[in-house]
């Protein structure tokens, strides 16, 4: 995808998640914000598989990535409903980050000539993608946001890019997957993890219960408004104008905005 079709995305990328961030701030109450907001980070995870396959410089684009992480965690640890302090939230840039670091693994499957060595690349990015959700199994109180769900996001954008009917099918089979971990911990409160996520027969049973709702797009399924990206990605690669975004404006603001939204929160609504 061309530089000016990719600065399209940004600008309704940043759009969704400032509504998303609006409405965690200030309306909790009305879902419609967060229901937008769902569109914002599959399209940063697309930007992440561009980035990884296109960019001139790896080093350069991983050390970018880096540097917002650490910047952006000092305003995001504000950044939840009532706006208290909690050391534990990590904000995405990292996620993205450690999603890159994983795709260098899952490219040796696209460019190795052993045909035995791919199904085990392949494995080990998967078992690479639960790492965050170990992590949040065995310390509860750490927030990596989406977890094993958005590293598969950025796995599937990079291993069906231009691909579509794999992208689609792939995206609706990550909608179904993304409640398993809130199944998990319902099915099985206690235990190790690995009882936990292969506790089929109760957690099948949750799926069961939850599936009629699937189509509502909203409570456990209101991740499902992520497979919106997908037109948007589409439509997107049809835009022959002449619009471009500075380079460093998608980097700034997610900081900004966050530190913007989080000061406007103390000053008027503590």
């Amino acid at each position: 995808m061309r530089t000016k079709q990719l600065d399209i995305l940004k600008a309704i990328a940043m759009l969704s998640m400032l509504i998303d961030h609006i409405g965690l701030l200030f309306f909790p109450e009305q879902d419609w914000f967060r229901q937008i907001g769902r569109l914002a980070f599959p399209l940063f995870a697309f930007f992440l598989a561009q980035g990884f396959i296109y960019t001139s410089s790896r080093k350069k684009y991983f050390s970018r990535l880096l540097l917002f992480g650490v910047i952006s965690q000092v305003p995001f640890v504000w950044l939840n409903q009532g706006s208290e302090l909690d050391l534990w939230q990590v904000n995405q840039i990292p996620m993205l980050l450690y999603a890159g670091l994983v795709l260098v693994v899952l490219e040796q499957a696209k460019q190795t000539d052993k045909v035995w060595l791919k199904p085990v690349f392949i494995s080990l990015s998967l078992l690479l993608a639960f790492v965050p959700e170990v992590l949040m199994y065995y310390f509860p109180d750490l927030s990596l946001p989406y977890g094993a769900y958005g590293i598969l996001l950025s796995l599937m954008f990079y291993w069906f890019d231009q691909k579509w009917p794999g992208l689609v099918i792939s995206f609706i089979a990550l909608s179904w997957f993304y409640p398993y971990r809130y199944f998990v911990q319902w099915a099985t409160p206690e235990g190790n993890f690995f009882r936990a996520w292969f506790n089929g027969k109760d957690i099948f049973r949750y799926y069961q219960l939850a599936a009629p709702t699937y189509l509502s797009f909203s409570g456990l399924w209101s991740q499902n408004n992520a497979l919106f990206a997908l037109p948007a990605i589409s439509l997107a690669q049809q835009y022959s104008g002449r619009w471009k975004m500075n380079k460093w404006l998608a980097y700034w603001f997610y900081p900004g905005h966050i530190a913007l939204l989080v000061t406007i929160y103390h000053l008027f609504m503590k």
